[in-house]
């Protein structure tokens, strides 16, 4: 249990590390102006993941973690299941930028496009 909690504490540490690195890098090559497209880029793909997981994370690791499940095939259906909620995920993101358009700061269609393309391999990720 102690391993645990070590390698998660390491493992948040490590993202907001790298998060905060990658942060001041962006800003001093884009400038101000080109930091709020990169924030609000970070934000979209953080909300998209958050709400095309649908909470699936938990169900995997419970009936992984009890034996119920085997690894390999939840690691299958996952993978599956992220492309789908991630495409599905990334249209209406489109859809959704094409129709309040103010709403994503003066990013291009084709900018909040590539952003929400990137859904599937964060939901991947967050699975």
């Amino acid at each position: 249990m102690t391993g645990g909690a070590v390698m998660a504490a390491a493992s948040r540490f490590t993202v907001a590390a790298t998060g905060a690195a990658t942060t001041i890098f962006v800003a001093r090559m884009l400038g101000p102006e080109g930091t709020g497209g990169f924030a609000i880029a970070l934000t979209l793909v953080l909300l998209l993941t958050v709400a095309c997981s649908l909470g699936i994370e938990h169900g995997v690791a419970y009936y992984v973690a009890s034996g119920r499940w085997a690894p390999r095939d939840a690691l299958r259906v996952t993978l599956r299941v992220a492309l789908v909620a991630g495409a599905v995920g990334a249209g209406l993101c489109v859809l959704a930028r094409l129709a309040l358009p103010s709403a994503f700061g003066g990013l291009s269609v084709a900018s909040t496009a590539v952003v929400a393309l990137a859904l599937p391999f964060a939901l991947t990720w967050f699975y």
